[in-house]
Order: structure tokens, then C-alpha cells, then sequence
């Protein structure tokens, strides 16, 4: 293994270090607040988002590089968030995650069999056919690239938005989480991202999460392609 390779592989094991370390961390925030049961879900939605963030880390790792839903040849294959849910499922630990806190009663843990939108609360990103966001659905995103997200349950992006945290329509409040591992809980559904590759690449202000404009924004989605 030459050099640069040598310490390629060590900066990613860095990185998985660092995002495994910080998911223990997340993980424990449940804890410190068990006194309080419920009173505190969002803490539960920023932990499950974690998971999964570190899920598809792990994923990219073992696949070249490439999320879920793009095979190792880097062609997109099965883009539904289904599929690519169903393909981190060995990489999450527990099922449990998938299911935000606000619907404990009408979902289930994925067990065994195709997982459907009974099995999981949150939006992934919608892959193009090509375009930022499809090659940094991959270990070249970073800290200002959406992965994971709480979803939109209102009828559209803006003035309907809603959101499982929130019984305030027209308001969207969620969990995020980021290319880097890092995860946020968002008041509104406008974020500062990146989806273009490049060493001059601007960053986008006010990127609305659920609507596309471009092949370069956010574009969070809750089921099919």
C-alpha cells in the first residue's frame, strides 16, 4: 500500500472513530433524561438520526464509497428510500431507530421481510439521475450535505409544511443530520447546504429541504424515488 493511500485509510478511520464516538454520546442523551419519559422526544429523534447517520457511514465504507441505492460501479440502482433503507438495516444495530419517538404507536420495528414506510419515520435524500446529489450521496460529502431528516407532513414545502414535532401547521420542525455525522434539530425547513463538488463551491443560503429547484439542492423524500 503506497503512502498516500496508507494515509487515505487513516483519515477515514479517523472519521468513523470520531462519528462512532459521537454516537455513543447521542445515544446516552436518552438516558440523562429518562426522568422525564416523553417530555423530551426530540432528544430521541436527534439520537435515532445519529444511528442511521453512522449506518450509512459504515455502508459508504464497505460499498467504494458509495450510499445505499448506488452499486460499487457508482450506477444508481434502486433509489427508493425503501431499498436503500433496507440495504443499511445489517449497519444500524436496531431497527428501533428508524422510528421516530412521535410514532411509537402506529409503526413497528422492522424485523424480517421488505421494509415499508410502516417500518421507518424519517426522509432521505432523493437521488437524480445525476447531479450533486447523487455524488454526494457517497464519503465526498461533508458537514453542509443533508443525509437524513425528519419529513415534511404538510401537503407542500411551504406555506402547508408540518412536521411530526410540531402541531402547528405551516411550521416544520425536525431532526437533521449531516454528510459529516454531525446532527441538528432544525426549527424550520430552510438550512445552509453544499451539493455542488468543487474547491469554489458556493454555499447555498436558505436551501428549502423539501423543495427542488435544482439538482443541487436538498431534496428530502419519505417514500419511492
Amino acid at each position: 500500500m503506497s503512502d498516500s493511500s496508507c494515509q487515505q485509510f487513516s483519515v477515514v478511520r479517523v472519521i468513523i472513530g470520531a462519528v462512532v464516538v459521537g454516537a455513543f454520546i447521542i445515544l446516552l442523551l436518552p438516558t440523562i433524561f429518562q426522568g422525564h419519559g416523553n417530555d423530551h422526544p426530540r432528544v430521541y429523534d436527534l439520537s435515532n438520526v445519529r444511528q442511521i447517520n453512522v449506518g450509512l457511514t459504515w455502508y459508504v465504507v464497505d460499498y467504494k464509497g458509495h450510499g445505499s441505492g448506488i452499486d460499487m460501479d457508482g450506477i444508481l440502482s434502486d433509489p427508493k428510500v425503501e431499498n436503500r433503507y433496507s440495504l443499511i438495516m445489517e449497519y444500524i444495530g436496531t431497527s428501533d431507530c428508524l422510528i421516530s419517538r412521535y410514532e411509537y404507536d402506529e409503526k413497528m420495528p422492522w424485523s424480517s421481510g421488505p421494509v415499508t414506510s410502516d417500518h421507518y419515520s424519517y426522509a432521505m435524500l432523493q437521488l437524480p439521475e445525476s447531479g450533486g446529489r447523487l455524488s454526494l450521496w457517497s464519503d465526498q460529502a461533508g458537514k453542509d450535505v443533508v443525509w437524513i431528516s425528519g419529513r415534511n407532513t404538510g401537503n407542500n414545502a411551504n406555506s402547508q409544511v408540518d412536521s411530526l414535532q410540531t402541531d402547528d401547521p405551516g411550521s416544520w420542525h425536525g431532526p437533521v443530520g449531516w454528510g459529516d455525522g454531525h446532527v441538528t434539530q432544525e426549527e424550520d425547513q430552510y438550512v445552509d447546504t453544499r451539493y455542488t463538488v468543487g474547491s469554489n463551491t458556493p454555499l447555498y443560503k436558505d436551501d428549502n429541504l423539501f423543495e427542488a429547484v435544482s439538482e443541487d439542492d436538498a431534496y428530502m423524500i419519505y417514500t419511492g424515488n
